[in-house]
């Protein structure tokens, strides 16, 4: 599982926290988790994910800041969507 590149879960009705596991899978480019019920914080481990250049995430219910990692990603404006700021770097 750790090979995988593309994770696309939009549209699953999904509830609860993206899980901060996730961030395990190192050679992930694509991840698309929108038009889901998400909510809580979007998990730090998301930003180390050298190799991410499409993440998807809106519309959901999520809070907190955005990992300063996910700057780069190609799809940024989708995160700006989210209306979040990005997390404060020099905490």
């Amino acid at each position: 599982m750790i090979s995988l590149e593309e994770l696309m879960l939009l549209q699953n009705r999904l509830e609860g926290e993206i899980p901060a596991e996730l961030g395990m899978l190192s050679n992930l480019s694509t991840l698309f988790l929108d038009h889901n019920n998400l909510s809580g914080d979007i998990p730090e481990e998301l930003g180390k994910l050298d190799n991410l250049d499409f993440l998807q995430l809106h519309p959901n219910a999520l809070s907190g800041c955005v990992p300063n990692g996910l700057r780069d990603v190609k799809t940024n404006d989708d995160l700006f969507s989210l209306g979040l700021p990005f997390c404060n770097s020099t905490n």
